[in-house]
């Protein structure tokens, strides 16, 4: 669930969907040392008796509100990855149920195939140097043909970010047209051609600009549950250098477009509470996120019974007792458009 449900889902100032949250449990703060399979397999053993002996003095009518997200649509598409066996105790539900409740619940079939992609790479956990672009990452878990630009931009805010990115006041800012200038000189290249490379290393070697998009208020969708906030990206294309009367320019001819993002369980974060029947996001989870801590009370409603918080820290659990949970790194396709800008060396 930065950058959610993908990584990154802040939830902050989000109106809260879950009401009169039950006492009882105390708020966990990320511990870097993972836990053995024995303990995690004995949280998931003990998990309904905690939940079901727990303070109840503090819920909500159930009557007065719509607490939870609860769309019941079913998938229309089938996911493309098969996962393993969930691995649940007595009907227990852990993150490994969470893919069937986006699908079958939520209608979140790209976030159900994203994080079973997940679920089924060997164990492999992403460092910050490789999530911000400073270290490479392992091709084996780069992903380039899960998420498509014509899919992305079926949300409106996908549409606007990429609009924004593609507007002459972004794609040609001062700041744009340095980076084209210290990336082609660097080259030394005259005549660039980049149709060949493949979309990572296009970026690593060309990328020049991005416009961040985050979410709409009060929005979750598939878009909210597979990628959250994310970026486009501009590279140079094609362009080639030229001397006239002395002076040295740039003209830049085709440019290619696309989507880059991580999905990863770095650090302390709040991804709602799940069970069965569906998800529900607690304002106060979400405000949490800022400070490293994730929310980790039950909550209850009328319509979705006893759910569980979910964070990063239960994936990394999983991840750590079954060696398997694969952090990966997500390309798009790309989009090239002929453009003509001249950018004068020195």
């Amino acid at each position: 669930m930065g950058k959610t449900f993908v990584s990154n889902i802040a939830n902050l100032g989000m109106t809260s969907n879950m009401k009169g949250v039950g006492g009882g449990a105390k708020l966990k703060e990320y511990d870097p040392q993972t836990n053995a399979k024995e303990s995690f397999l004995e949280k998931m053993d003990n998990d309904k008796d905690l939940y079901l002996n727990r303070m109840r003095g503090n819920y909500t009518d159930p009557g007065t509100a719509d607490y939870y997200i609860n769309q019941g649509v079913a998938d229309s598409q089938a996911g493309q990855c098969v996962a393993p066996p969930a691995h649940t105790t007595d009907k227990e539900f852990t993150v490994r149920d969470i893919p069937d409740v986006m699908r079958g619940k939520l209608g979140w079939p790209k976030s159900a195939e994203l994080m079973e992609l997940w679920f089924s790479k060997p164990a492999k956990e992403m460092t910050l140097s490789e999530k911000e672009g400073d270290s490479p990452y392992d091709s084996n878990y780069t992903d380039t043909g899960l998420f498509s630009l014509a899919w992305l931009e079926r949300f409106e805010r996908a549409k606007k970010g990429k609009s924004a990115l593609v507007s002459s006041e972004v794609l040609w800012s001062d700041n744009a047209k340095l980076e084209i200038i210290d990336i082609v000189m660097k080259s030394g290249k005259k005549v660039i051609d980049n149709s060949a490379l493949d979309i990572v290393s296009l970026h690593d070697d060309w990328q020049f600009q991005l416009a961040r998009v985050g979410y709409d208020f009060g929005v979750v969708d598939d878009l909210y549950g597979s990628l959250g906030n994310f970026a486009f990206y501009a590279a140079i294309h094609k362009a080639y250098v030229e001397e006239i009367e002395g002076e040295k320019y740039i003209f830049v001819t085709e440019i290619a477009i696309y989507m880059k993002d991580t999905f990863e369980f770095i650090g302390s974060q709040y991804l709602g509470h799940w069970n069965e029947h569906g998800m529900g996001i607690n304002v106060l989870g979400g405000a949490l996120n800022g400070a490293q801590m994730e929310w980790a009370m039950p909550g209850w409603n009328y319509t979705l019974g006893i759910a569980e918080a979910f964070g990063n820290s239960e994936f990394r659990d999983y991840r750590a007792g079954f060696a398997k949970g694969g952090d990966l790194l997500l390309f798009s396709d790309k989009e090239t458009t002929r453009v003509y800008e001249k950018i004068k060396v020195s």
